[in-house]
């Protein structure tokens, strides 16, 4: 029965650990050996799985600790690496962008569409934004934060986030058919 529970995560969580991994590890071969370690660990602690429906996020769990495990190794043997918050950060960083200026940015109302482009993506300030639009400053400012509540909101709804101490993502896990709509509506 193990084998066959064993073999079925394999198939089922083998793409989704592999494109998570490979995320945050240049070399392949390492991604080879974490994938590895994960399911081993996998396979070892399945007893400690309390809710099946989360075994995704059990699993991605498990490979973030053997990920973390294999830099710190690493770094003990006097390889030089990126450390493992940063590599996740900008893994994190560049993965949301890319969904929020690709597919959240473009399912906002126009009026927030706009603010949100012109001051986060183009870099325009909130000042500059009003006298674009013939707003008063007050008006810009509440577009555009309006528009970065309706991303966050959609973010939440779809997606676990995990913030550091100051409010910025460190992380995130999204179910696969969840963030598939999210971040590429037109798959």
């Amino acid at each position: 029965m193990i084998a066959t529970t064993t073999e079925t995560f394999w198939k089922d969580l083998h793409s989704l650990l592999q494109r998570f991994i490979r995320s945050r590890v240049r070399d392949e071969n390492l991604v080879d050996d974490l994938i590895q370690e994960t399911f081993l660990r996998i396979h070892k602690n399945l007893a400690s799985l309390k809710d099946p429906k989360k075994l995704s996020h059990w699993a991605l769990t498990i490979a973030r600790r053997s990920i973390a495990d294999a830099f710190r190794a690493r770094k003990h043997e006097g390889l030089k690496e990126e450390p493992i918050s940063q590599i996740r950060e900008q893994a994190v960083d560049q993965e949301l962008f890319d969904c929020v200026t690709k597919s959240l940015l473009a399912s906002l109302p126009e009026k927030y569409r706009v603010a949100i482009q012109r001051v986060e993506l183009d870099g325009l300030s909130q000042k500059a934004l009003a006298d674009e639009l013939g707003l008063s400053v007050s008006a810009a400012k509440s577009r555009v934060q309006r528009g970065r509540a309706l991303i966050k909101k959609t973010l939440l709804k779809s997606c676990e986030l995990e913030f550091d101490s100051r409010g910025s993502v460190i992380d995130y896990y999204c179910e696969p058919d969840k963030c598939a709509l999210l971040c590429n509506p037109e798959s």
